[in-house]
Order: structure tokens, then sequence, then C-alpha cells
């Protein structure tokens, strides 16, 4: 299994090694908003960890575990339930640097399985680019906005409020999305973040006036409810002074004319168990990430 990943990220070096330096955190400057609307000092130190992260993609493996359950929206109760282990990587076509997911079949219901590659259709990004939301090359896709300090746990971070520009369509992009995420405040690294497709809110509105003006037939309404997706991350494994993906939740959820939600399907993957390549090179990982000692 060894040989087999350091292939993988071996192979793609060379496309990770052209991207773009990220600017240094600027020292001493008076806290002025640039065009991100984010004060220019954090926005320098947030550029270069996301970059930190974006040029370690290719640096780890993990245990995912799914949870998938569909629940019957007039009781709650659960339709169907389905759970599997995967071993789980990403990658990075060379050709135009996009980072896909895969996964190798583990067991199925509990029970060991012969390993197999598998696709899941997924409508959320791989949870780990979150952590590269304020890379340069995103800058663009987003609007940010500083919310404030806030506690979360034992932890001092800060809210940031996010905008993507793209429209929504399967959902894969970080920049279909809008939401929050909570940085670190001293390490600037993600602790939490909470999503739903970009511009959903004005979406659904529609969506709902037109359901409450479609025409009954025996008291029926012939238009569906409206449905909205909501998504949220955790990054509570730490190592090498950064922090990665530990769960993503994502919910279905139709809405009551009242505007209350009701959760129809409901999918968990959780991250274990990861592994970290110790590939020797000056470049991938600068001087965030230490080579893991040898055991």
């Amino acid at each position: 299994m060894n040989r087999f990943l350091l292939a993988i990220a071996l192979l793609h070096l060379a496309a990770l090694s052209t991207m773009p330096a990220a600017a240094s955190p600027a020292q001493g400057q008076i806290p002025a908003e640039d065009d991100s609307g984010l004060p220019e000092d954090l926005m320098a130190g947030l550029r270069q960890r996301s970059h930190t992260y974006r040029r370690a993609v290719l640096r780890f493996s993990a245990r995912e575990e799914l949870l998938e359950e569909n629940l019957k929206p007039e009781t709650g109760q659960m339709d169907s339930r389905h759970e599997a282990g995967y071993r789980y990587l990403l990658q990075v076509d060379p050709r135009d640097l996009r980072v896909s997911e895969y996964r190798e079949t583990l067991t199925r219901a509990g029970v060991p399985v012969r390993p197999s590659p598998a696709v899941l259709q997924n409508s959320m990004p791989p949870p780990y680019l979150w952590a590269t939301l304020f890379d340069a090359e995103n800058e663009s896709l987003f609007r940010y906005r500083l919310l404030g300090p806030e506690r979360r746990g034992v932890t001092d971070t800060l809210v940031i409020a996010f905008d993507g520009l793209l429209a929504f369509d399967l959902g894969n992009r970080p920049a279909e999305w809008s939401g929050r995420i909570w940085i670190d405040r001293d390490r600037l690294v993600p602790l939490h973040l909470e999503a739903e497709p970009a511009r959903q809110e004005a979406t659904l509105e529609a969506e709902m006036d037109r359901y409450r003006k479609a025409f009954r037939l025996g008291g029926l309404h012939l238009r569906g409810r409206p449905t909205a997706n909501v998504l949220s991350v955790e990054f509570l494994v730490n190592r090498f002074g950064l922090s990665f993906p530990s769960q993503t939740i994502w919910r279905r959820q139709i809405l009551d004319p009242d505007g209350s939600r009701l959760t129809t399907r409901y999918i968990r993957h959780s991250y274990l168990e990861y592994r970290f390549l110790n590939i020797k090179t000056d470049e991938i990982i600068g001087d965030i990430i230490q080579a893991e000692p040898d055991s």
C-alpha cells in the first residue's frame, strides 16, 4: 500500500510544483480591508496557509466510514440505511490540477470485502479542499467577510463568511457554496465549516412562493415542496501544525409552508486512521509540516 500511495503522489508532484508561491503575511501593517473584504494582514496569512494545504494535498491517506440514511418525510422514521468503509486518498489530474477523490471499498455493512475501486456520487466537494478556501487561485471565486471572534470549545477562533460566485451545479466545487468557516485565530487553520448552496435562500423563497400558489387537485399540491442542502465539516485531526477533516455531514431537507425543514436524507463521512506519506523532497510542504519520525 505504501508503494501504491507513493507512486500516486510522485506522479503528480510536477503538477503541484508549478503552483505560484503564496504571499507572506504583512508585518506591522495597520489592519485594513482589501478587495476580499478581510483585513490585509489576515488575508495574507490565510492565503499562505491555504497554499500550504494545497501543496500537501497528496501527502495523506485515511480510512473513510460512510453512513447514509433515507428518512420518510411524513414521519421522520428511517426508510433505508447503508454503511461502507473505504481506503481514501486524493489525486490530482496533472493536466488541469483538478483534485478528485479515490476510494477502495474495504467493508460493507461492517463486513470486510475484497478491496476494489469505488465511485461515490457526492453533492459536495472533497472536504480537504475547504482548507484551501483562501488560496490565491480561489480569491476571484469568492467574496469574504469577517464576522468577528468567537470562542469554540477551548480555542479562540475567527468566524469568516464566504459567498461562492459559481452557480450551483453538481455541488463538487467549493465556489458553488456559501457559508461560514471557523478559523483558529493563532494557527489560521480551519476548525469547523457550515455551508449551503450559493444563493440557496433566495432560490428557496422563490420556489416556496410557487409552491404556495400551485393549483391543488383533491387537496394535494401538484408541485413538490422545495428541497434544501446543508453541509458541515469538522477539522479535528491535528498533525504537523495543520488540521485535517474528521467528519462531514450532508443533509437534504424539504420545506414546509411554515418554513420548517424536515431531513429526508442524511450522509455522514468520517475520516480516521490518517497515514502520512514520508516523501523526501524540499518543496512540497516547506517549513510548516515536518516529516514524520521513522517508527
